[in-house]
């Protein structure tokens, strides 16, 4: 189960950090996409009897008619989170507070480029030091090709390496402790498209499990 939620962890992480339609793949004039997401092993169908009964996740993301992401500035305003913006040499830096019980923390630091792009990320743990580093790379057309993410414990550094397909779909990954290869992951995903290109459904079937996203697009 731990890797089920692992894989859609770095599906949803790795849709929200993207800024324009070529950054997802999309083609047209986007408006709206909405997203579910599921995930189950054949021990958990067994029980639920139907996929979307197991474990699932919902997204939603809106576009501009130029094709920029609405980013929503208050999507977690209920969890204590308030946002602080500075301007770079190279774009601005997103400082990203948490407050709990009344103590306010520097939750993470995320730089993006003047393009709003999003290069690099650094969050920290409650005692103020660095946990995670996440960098992101990008092909010449902007669509995210890797992120290698940097998990820092007391006597060890884990890291993982996601890839991304055409479609800006996580399909690959490789993990590393101490810089020694533990793991590698592969996937071949099924798509179904609808009539401007944009798929609808994807499907894949790992060792740990199977996972299927449908989606609605609204055009402008």
């Amino acid at each position: 189960m731990k890797k089920l939620i692992v894989s859609a962890f770095v599906v949803l992480c790795c849709t929200v950090q993207a800024q324009n339609l070529n950054h997802f793949g999309l083609k047209g004039e986007v408006k709206c996409v909405k997203d579910e997401y599921y995930q189950y092993s054949e021990s958990q169908l067994k029980k639920a009897k139907d996929p979307k009964d197991c474990f699932s996740l919902q997204s939603e993301m809106e576009f501009t008619k130029d094709g920029f992401y609405i980013d929503n500035e208050n999507r977690l305003l209920d969890d204590g989170i308030t946002r602080k913006k500075e301007e770079t040499a190279t774009g601005y830096l997103e400082i990203v507070f948490k407050e709990e019980d009344g103590v306010k923390r520097k939750w993470s630091e995320n730089y993006y480029d003047k393009q709003n792009v999003i290069n690099k990320s650094i969050s920290y743990n409650e005692e103020g030091d660095v946990f995670i580093v996440t960098n992101y790379f990008y092909n010449e057309n902007g669509k995210k090709t890797k992120m290698i993410r940097e998990l820092k414990f007391k006597d060890k550094e884990q890291t993982t390496i996601s890839y991304f397909d055409e479609y800006g779909t996580f399909n690959a990954a490789e993990m590393y402790e101490n810089d020694k290869l533990i793991s590698r992951e592969e996937f071949v995903l099924e798509y179904k498209f609808d009539e401007k290109g944009n798929w609808i459904y994807n499907s894949v079937e790992t060792d740990f499990g199977t996972s299927f996203v449908t989606r609605e697009i609204a055009y402008y």
